[in-house]
């Protein structure tokens, strides 16, 4: 035994000193250059590219080896400014260490090190991983015949008991389509074994720590780990994959099958099978893009999947896949939606270029639901599908364009099939019925939300028949029935074959209307509002995309309705009557307006109205669509046209009612017309009218009333008057007036300062015109020209002038002056302008005493000016001067205001004329004396 012990002994010293000889031999004599030099040439031949090792190392401690440290591969030519292809911090190759030792040659381990690839490709397609091998020249050798390194020869089979990857990364980015990859913290540990002389077994992990994918969304994935197990069959050329697990997050996908011939010719026969996960799970690793689309649907149940995929290289096609897809216990929701769908079963069957999706045990909003859809050609897709239950409207609202439908709820139910290519609406056919009950819809084309609306209707390709509709927005009540066609192709197209495209409505429709719903289609201006409620029975037809063009036929029946709007100084109390509607003619019979201070019947028929005056027609389509024409009479017990315009005229109490900037457009549309009216009472300008008739033009809003007649002031009154509302902000007026044997006092007191002054029976024409909506700019603007002449009346003297004129009586001895004179008769030329009533030569009698004559004006400012004089009748002016003497006349003024007038008579100029004349005569009768006794002398 000692001796036996010796030798145990003496034998392991020697292999340990034969170890450490072999060591330092190896450092000593073992060619690292030549080696790395050889793994330079033969790396950069086989790849075409640049190769780098900064160092080659024989390792003996962690197993006989060699270790390439700082590994690079270059770019091809012009990628200069690009990473490398491959970095990586070392490349370990290690042996077995007892069969090195009798030998033989066994590979232990393959270790790549922090390895860092970046492949990249450009806009122009060219990349950095496409490799082009060089071919050695016939003869040549790596280097010199002395010095050459000489590789091993190469195993008929190559296996490794472990193949290492130690936190390496990949950075993938393509410009051709703007998309990146980034992976981090890839760890791989594999084997590579040899179960006979020609099969190779492998197994191993791969596991990467992140995997970011950009392009038009950013994704980022939960770490992935792969696990799997497969031979490879080298005489046969066969890989087995035994089985292939992935695991992302929650989801855990299974593969195995069968590889052949994979370098040259591969098929493969593979099958994939996932775990039951949940749909909330997988929903998760969808891109944040999807996600954020879904923030509002909530979906639960458990889904697995099973299938095949058979790939043939050569064939057509080459891909050929099966398989099926079930959610058990599933159920979708979303917050908008009122109910949810749920389903024992949903079963999804795929193979090549088909689809058909099941819907087992299936409810929604606990009603029962039944589905199969089935796709066919994937690249052009044909689809069938039937679908029946009661379905939420707004699961199928955003399928309607937003100009049409912008919000729908409420249960459909249905009974539809549809069969067709997508890519051709033309090519798609629907069949089935909806049936609707308490709906509700908000739309652009509607004033109003629809808060209830019921639907019985049956669908194909071309016509939706609508069997009745009936509908509540806001007071109104409207039923419809009929047809519309091309409806579902065009909720099908897009936008641009959509907008050519035409879905014409053609029906009944009865009902009571609230008017109310107009007001969003009055101007903004003047706050204008409607009330009421209005029957109607309509026929309609057109395009319901383009409501300017639909035509309407039937009755409209208003009562009660009423209108305010702050452009108006008075309110519609009652609006009332009957419409007939034809797509060219909308006939009025016995419309009535009553005011609070007016009472208006319009009767009549108004041609072309459409779509001139619709309330939805934009500018464009009002600009090129011909002017309304409106023929009619107009009538009533009264009419305060003061109400509507200015109430100005000159006159002793103008007051202005407030300022008018404009009127409704609900009175000034615009529209031509002619017409008549006939009126109780008409007041304009403050004057009541009585049974005043005329005929009415409007052009180019332009309004003229003409052979105007009737009665004010107990007398007869004619005219014309023209407003042009040409300039809305400024309207102009024209027009000629005569009066005939009317009430002097009364007109005067109306358009004069000067009341209770002058009666009779007074006669007036002329004509004026003005601009303006309020009386200040009325007044400020008016120019009138006329002439009035008294008759058989009387004159009234008071205040100032009253007392100057008895002053002058007094003084000329006239004892019988009175204030009140008879008027035989009196012409009065009038003018108005720059706000002044001119008079020229306004002559009145005053009796025993005289005649007083006077020229000048008083202004709308209350300011006057008069000048003239009293002629002294011939009786005072003989009692002053004796008779046969001229008649006498008094200078007279009036200046001041009307409140405060200022009237100054000459009375000194008058004495000094009488003393003046009276010595000229008794001069001119001793001069008669003197040539009396001239002549005696003479004549003696």
């Amino acid at each position: 035994m000692k001796r036996f012990g010796k030798i145990v002994t003496f034998g392991l010293l020697g292999l340990i000193v034969g170890v450490i000889l072999l060591i330092v031999g190896v450092q000593l004599f073992f060619p690292f250059d030549e080696l790395r030099d050889y793994a330079i040439a033969e790396g950069s031949r086989t790849l075409g590219r640049d190769i780098t090792i900064e160092e080659a190392d024989i390792t003996i401690w962690r197993g006989p080896g060699v270790e390439l440290q700082r590994v690079t591969v270059s770019n091809p030519p012009g990628w200069n400014d690009e990473p490398p292809v491959l970095a990586a911090d070392m490349v370990a190759v290690r042996l077995r260490f007892w069969p090195l030792l009798i030998g033989r040659l066994r590979f232990s381990e393959l270790v790549l090190s922090e390895p860092t690839i970046s492949l990249a490709r450009r806009d122009d397609g060219t990349d950095n991983f496409t490799f082009t091998p060089i071919a050695a020249p016939e003869g040549s050798s790596s280097g010199d015949a002395d010095t050459a390194f000489t590789a091993p020869p190469q195993a008929a089979v190559v296996a490794f008991d472990r193949v290492r990857i130690e936190n390496g990364s990949i950075d993938y980015r393509s410009a051709t389509d703007s998309m990146s990859i980034m992976t981090d913290s890839i760890n791989l540990a594999t084997t590579l074994s040899i179960a006979d002389r020609d099969r190779y077994g492998s197994e191993g992990t791969l596991e990467v720590a992140q995997l970011s994918v950009a392009s038009t969304d950013s994704t980022t994935f939960p770490p992935i780990e792969l696990r799997y197990r497969a031979t490879y069959d080298l005489t046969s050329q066969v890989v087995t994959v035994d089985f292939a697990d992935t695991r992302l997050a929650q989801l855990l996908i299974s593969v195995s099958g069968i590889i052949t011939d994979p370098l040259e010719s591969p098929t493969a026969r593979l099958q994939l099978q996932t775990n039951d996960v949940a749909a909330a799970d997988l929903l998760s690793l969808l891109p944040p893009r999807m996600q954020d689309g879904l923030q509002s649907t909530v979906v639960s149940g458990q889904l697995s999947l099973n299938g095949e995929v058979v790939y043939l290289a050569g064939s057509t096609p080459s891909l050929d896949y099966s398989g099926t897809a079930e959610l058990r216990n599933a159920e979708l929701s979303r917050s908008d939606v009122s109910g949810s769908l749920s389903a024992e079963r949903v079963l999804v069957d795929v193979r090549t270029d088909n689809a058909k999706v099941t819907l087992f045990g299936a409810t929604f909003a606990d009603r029962p639901v039944k589905a199969l859809v089935v796709v066919d050609d994937f690249a052009d897709p044909v689809v069938t599908a039937e679908v029946s239950g009661a379905v939420d409207i707004g699961l199928i609202q955003p399928f309607f364009p937003p100009e049409i439908v912008t919000a729908a709820s409420g249960v459909a139910t249905v009974s539809l099939t549809a069969n067709g290519r997508l890519s051709s609406v033309d090519d798609v056919e629907f069949t089935g019925s909806v049936k609707v009950d308490r709906a509700a819809v908000r739309s652009p084309l509607l004033p109003a939300p629809i808060e209830s609306m019921t639907v019985d209707a049956f669908l194909s390709r071309r016509v939706v028949t609508i069997n009745a509709l009936s509908a509540r927005i806001a007071r109104s009540e409207m039923s419809f029935a009929g047809r519309v066609n091309d409806l579902m192709p065009w909720l099908l197209s897009d936008s641009v074959s959509g907008a050519t495209m035409s879905v014409d409505v053609d029906g009944n429709l009865t009902g009571t209307l609230d008017l109310a719903l107009a007001n969003r289609y009055l101007p903004e201006r003047g706050s204008p509002a409607m009330t009421g409620l209005a029957q109607l029975r309509l026929t309609i037809n057109g395009p319901l995309n383009r409501p300017v063009e639909l035509l309407p036929r039937g009755r409209l029946l208003i009562d009660g309705a009423t209108y305010t709007d702050s452009l108006l100084p008075e309110p519609i109390e009652s609006l009332s009557g009957e419409l007939s509607l034809s797509p060219d003619t909308v006939r009025v019979r016995n419309l009535r307006l009553d005011f609070e201070t007016s009472a208006l019947t319009l009767s009549g028929s108004l041609l072309r109205p459409f779509p001139a005056l619709l309330p939805f027609a934009d500018s464009l389509t009002r600009a090129s669509a011909p002017t309304p024409y409106l023929i009619f009479t107009l009538g009533g017990s009264r009419f305060d046209v003061d109400r509507l315009f200015p109430r100005a005229a000159p006159g002793a109490d103008t007051v202005v009612i407030g300022r008018q900037d404009s009127v409704s457009v609900l009175f000034l549309p615009d529209i031509d017309g002619q017409g008549s009216f006939a009126f109780d009472t008409v007041i304009y300008a403050r004057v009541p009218f009585q049974e005043l008739r005329g005929n009415v033009t409007i052009r180019d809003r332009v309004i003229d009333c003409y052979q105007v007649e009737g009665f004010a002031y107990n007398g007869a009154i004619s005219g014309r008057t023209e407003i042009d509302l040409t300039d809305p902000a400024d309207p102009r007026y024209t027009g000629e007036f005569a009066a005939d044997s009317i009430e002097a006092n009364r007109f005067l007191t109306r358009f004069t300062p000067f009341a209770d002054h002058l009666f009779g029976h007074l006669n007036v024409s002329g004509t004026y015109d003005a601009a303006g909506w309020d009386a200040e700019s009325f007044l400020t603007s008016l120019s009138m020209t006329g002439e009035g002449l008294l008759s058989e009346g009387s004159v009234r003297f008071t205040g100032v002038l009253a007392e100057r004129l008895d002053q002058l009586a007094s003084v000329v001895n006239v004892d019988n002056w009175r204030a009140d004179q008879t008027l035989r008769s009196l012409v009065a030329p009038i003018r108005v302008e720059d706000g002044r009533v001119m008079v020229d030569q306004l002559t009145a009698y005053l009796g025993e005493l005289g005649s007083v004559t006077l020229n000048g004006f008083y202004g709308f400012d209350r300011m006057l000016s008069y000048d003239g004089g009293v002629t002294l009748s011939p009786q005072v002016t003989q009692r002053l001067l004796g008779t046969g003497a001229e008649p006498l006349t008094v200078l007279i003024t009036t200046t001041g205001s009307l409140a405060n007038p200022t009237v100054t008579i000459d009375l000194e100029r008058l004495g000094a004329e009488i003393v003046e004349r009276k010595a000229r005569e008794e001069a001119e009768g001793l001069l008669e004396e003197g040539k009396g006794i001239l002549k005696d002398l003479l004549d003696r």
